[in-house]
């Protein structure tokens, strides 16, 4: 079992990996009009992280593995602010010695692992899964087509069809490739643990069997919410694994009944859930 303290660790080295990450994904940050050096801040914060928890895992004499892994990060990281700093300083930067979106992402799914898999099940009457979440309507995905605003460029996905979901979410490459627009809105979503993230949100325009509407997504595993499915007015049909012609009336309990069954879920728990249930569709 990995000691709280170093799960606090992997915690912090998640965050500020995950900070430098939207940082350098995201043109609407107002970093250098606000005199903040983002990406070198938050590369020096991982280097000295990863070195504090090499000191720490190094007093048991064990996880030789994590401790490597540990060294290979602060080494990138230093390297990366390094070239970072002479950049502040006027100095022109070679080609890949600046820090990229892929890195960061790298890690941060990396140390995303660890205190994932360092968890404890809650203890409860019924033993709550990740799949009894899951099973809520059963599983169904459906092919959609995600377009930038002036329907130059297309993107055609599979995703899953999740009506414990309130909203829609795809990869952040594919918000990328499409040059979608900033929403100006990050939203709150509360995961399974009780922990929180801000999810930012991009305009697109959403093709569903057919039928297209401009709305927003959020960035995460391609997921249909429910919303998504009120405005196609379409249920998901689990016998089929198809989505199907809804009325409200159907929308309206099928939500209810999802709703439903996360306030059991949240009562029997520990640990807080979320509405939005966005857990199970980022990351």
């Amino acid at each position: 079992m990995t000691k709280p303290i170093v799960r606090w660790q992997y915690e912090q080295l998640e965050g500020t990996l995950g900070l430098l990450e939207e940082h350098l994904t995201n043109p609407e940050c107002p970093c250098k009009t606000e005199g903040e050096a983002c990406p070198r801040k938050h590369l020096k914060r991982a280097e000295d992280y990863a070195r504090e928890t090499i000191t720490i895992l190094s007093r048991d004499g064990k996880n030789q593995a994590e401790i490597d892994k540990l060294y290979e990060l602060a080494k990138q990281a230093r390297e990366y602010r390094q070239a970072e700093e002479r950049l502040l300083c006027g100095k022109k930067a070679k080609e890949g010695e600046l820090v990229e979106p892929g890195w960061a992402s790298k890690w941060r799914k990396y140390f995303e692992g660890l205190v994932i898999g360092s968890c404890d099940t809650a203890k409860v009457k019924e033993p709550i899964t990740v799949a009894d979440i899951a099973s809520m309507s059963g599983t169904v995905y459906q092919d959609i087509i995600i377009k930038s605003l002036d329907r130059s460029k297309q993107i055609t996905l599979q995703a899953k069809v999740d009506t414990g979901a309130t909203f829609a979410y795809v990869p952040r490459k594919i918000i990328q490739d499409l040059g979608l627009p900033y929403a100006n809105q990050d939203v709150p979503h509360e995961l399974f643990n009780g922990s929180k993230v801000m999810v930012p949100f991009y305009h697109c325009i959403v093709e569903v069997n057919g039928q297209e509407r401009a709305t927003s997504v959020g960035v995460g595993k391609p997921t249909i919410g429910h919303i998504l499915l009120e405005i196609y007015k379409l249920k998901p049909n689990p016998t089929t694994g198809k989505l199907e012609p809804a009325t409200d009336l159907e929308l309206w309990e099928m939500r209810q009944k999802d709703l439903a069954k996360v306030a059991d879920i949240a009562q029997l728990s520990a640990n807080p859930v979320a509405l939005v249930l966005w857990s199970r569709s980022y990351r």
